[in-house]
């Protein structure tokens, strides 16, 4: 995810701690006996609520946009004033806007490192030529006495090479 899109999701997830908050204080008429408890309660849930509303707007864009219209809508069918009435709609038109551009190009985000990720990668392996060439038949001669000055070893011993094995085995 970039920067950009980590901004935004989290200017969307403080705009829903914000509207828990409000909502929550409209519903219920709140008296604090003990605030510093209160207020760490409240934080949590608008927290809560906020992820929920975060993650649902993200992926189920389209229906998130059409809420924030209905939305915006009824709360200026609320309001008396018309040049209010007229911004309140224009706002929610424009944030529905950017949350649906913005959770459609996460969406393809995700969907692009999914299909990434299973995609499979074919490995293809070639024989090695066994042509006359001077310079492969030197280079494997080469090879060839390198291997034997390793596998020289004491009698009776094993010695476990990364290029081979050789195990003395004795006269029964």
């Amino acid at each position: 995810m970039s920067q950009a899109m980590s901004g935004v999701c989290l200017v969307i997830f403080l705009f829903y701690m914000i509207l828990g908050f409000v909502v929550y204080h409209k519903c219920f008429n709140v008296i604090y006996i003990n605030l510093m408890k209160a207020l760490k309660e409240e934080i949590i849930g608008c927290a809560i609520f906020a992820f929920i509303a975060t993650w649902i707007t993200v992926y189920f864009w389209p229906i998130a946009a059409i809420a924030i219209v209905t939305a915006g809508v009824s709360l200026a069918s609320k309001v008396k004033n018309p040049s209010a009435k007229n911004i309140i709609i224009v706002v929610s038109v424009i944030f529905a806007i950017a949350v649906s551009v913005v959770s459609h190009k996460l969406k393809q985000e995700a969907d692009g490192d999914k299909h990434e990720a299973t995609s499979t990668t074919t490995i293809q392996y070639q024989e090695p030529s066994t042509s006359s060439d001077d310079s492969t038949s030197a280079a494997e001669s080469q090879s060839n006495e390198d291997n034997s000055s390793d596998n020289n070893s004491a009698a009776g011993e094993n010695k476990d090479n990364s290029n081979s094995t050789t195990v003395n085995q004795g006269s029964k």
